[in-house]
């Protein structure tokens, strides 16, 4: 459950055991009036009659004074009526009967109220003339304690709604700057900065959004550091220094993962012994300005699909896993095009130093299976001056069992 649910259930109930007081107090008063209401009214009645039938009591006439009875006790407020002469002879008695409507009968069970009954003695003066027994009827009291307790707990269910939604908004508000420090965590969590949370008017808040705010800045500056740092090692890891293209690390992962994957496709190596010559003959620096403006061409060949690599010092790798060989020889002919622009021959009549070597995959190829192929490829487009350029097939090369400079090398080793 969540803070701000917790706190308005709890309030919640707070209110409700307040309110449910309140109603109890209000009830029990109510109940206590109309019971005293019972006795007054009781009281009152008696003194009144008492005064209207001590003429005809005293001169006998009991038939005016049952008329007198009958005129000022109904049903609605008294249930029995009594009347008896001293000497015994005469008495008048009338029941009426407890009609109690629109109130429900498990009310009644649950609330009682007793019916009051008082006896007074009629007199003439200093002469006793006879007992008046009245009962009063509860039925007025409960109605008028049935509509009270309607109308109590009608308040009691508004002021619970409207209390409800007033808590909810101010506790929504209060709690505001807690819900965007929660946002924000989410989002430091996984590694993500958002704009400073804003300073809340709560004052205890107010330090802890300017903690937040300070510790959110600090991360966001310690992960932007560490980012740059993780991108210049996976640079130097993965990045030849020189060409700004793909190193031998790299090559080598990319060559893995696309034996693994069911497709097709090869590769071309590029071999420029004009950069060769250059490293040679005239140094470090001019060979490193040509290798630096021949990745700058081969670069327009990369693509979503294809990967450039600098293999080592003057041979170049593209893998193309979509391509198929007219594509691949297309692509080496552009590889030859831009390495003849490293020669100084503005007429273009110059041999280009430079010889492609191009490979398909085969099923069953590995890495040094496919770049022995590469390397007899290379040999074989050396022999051809007019386009260095030549192809093999895995399948073809495995059956010709030749044997590519990298296993010479393993062998003289």
């Amino acid at each position: 459950m969540s803070l701000y649910r917790k706190i308005l259930l709890w309030m919640l109930v707070v209110f409700f055991v307040l309110i449910s007081a309140v109603f109890a107090v209000q009830f029990n008063t109510t109940k206590d009036y109309l019971q005293t209401q019972q006795s007054t009214e009781l009281d009152n009645a008696i003194s009144a009659v008492g005064l209207a039938l001590a003429p005809y009591l005293e001169n006998k006439d009991y038939v005016a004074a049952e008329s007198v009875i009958n005129a000022t006790f109904d049903s609605s407020f008294y249930s029995a009526v009594e009347l008896k002469t001293l000497d015994g002879k005469t008495s008048i008695a009338r029941q009426y009967p407890i009609e109690i409507i629109d109130v429900p009968q498990w009310y009644m069970n649950f609330i009682s109220i007793e019916p009051v009954t008082k006896t007074t003695t009629l007199a003439s003066g200093w002469m006793q003339l006879a007992h008046l027994t009245v009962t009063s009827s509860p039925a007025n009291a409960y109605i008028q304690l049935w509509h009270a307790t309607t109308q109590l707990l009608l308040g009691f269910i508004i002021t619970i709604i409207l209390a409800a939604i007033i808590l909810a908004l101010i506790l929504r508000n209060v709690l505001t700057p807690l819900k965007h420090i929660q946002k924000q965590a989410q989002l430091i969590s996984s590694n993500q900065f958002d704009k400073p949370l804003p300073i809340p008017a709560v004052k205890e808040l107010k330090d802890v959004v300017y903690a937040f705010n300070h510790m959110s800045a600090q991360l966001k500056k310690y992960f932007e550091q560490q980012a740059a740092e993780a991108d210049k090692l996976r640079i130097r890891a993965y990045q030849d220094p020189v060409s700004g293209l793909a190193n031998r690390t790299f090559l080598m992962s990319q060559l893995q993962s696309w034996l693994e994957q069911d497709s097709y496709g090869g590769f071309a190596l590029l071999k420029a012994e004009i950069i060769e010559d250059a490293y040679t003959h005239q140094g470090y620096e001019l060979g490193d300005q040509q290798v630096q403006t021949l990745a700058n061409r081969l670069k327009e060949l990369s693509s979503e699909y294809n990967t450039i690599a600098r293999l080592n010092q003057a041979e170049f790798i593209l893998i193309a896993p979509e391509a198929d060989e007219d594509e691949l020889k297309m692509l080496g002919r552009q590889m030859l095009n831009m390495t003849s622009e490293l020669n100084s021959d503005p007429l273009n009549l110059a041999p280009v130093h430079a010889a492609v070597g191009i490979v398909m995959k085969n099923q069953e190829d590995t890495i040094s299976t496919l770049l022995t192929q590469a390397d007899n490829a290379l040999t074989i487009a050396h022999q051809q001056p007019n386009e260095p350029i030549a192809i093999i097939q895995s399948e073809n090369n495995q059956k010709l069992n030749l044997i590519g400079k990298q296993q010479w090398k393993y062998l003289v080793d």
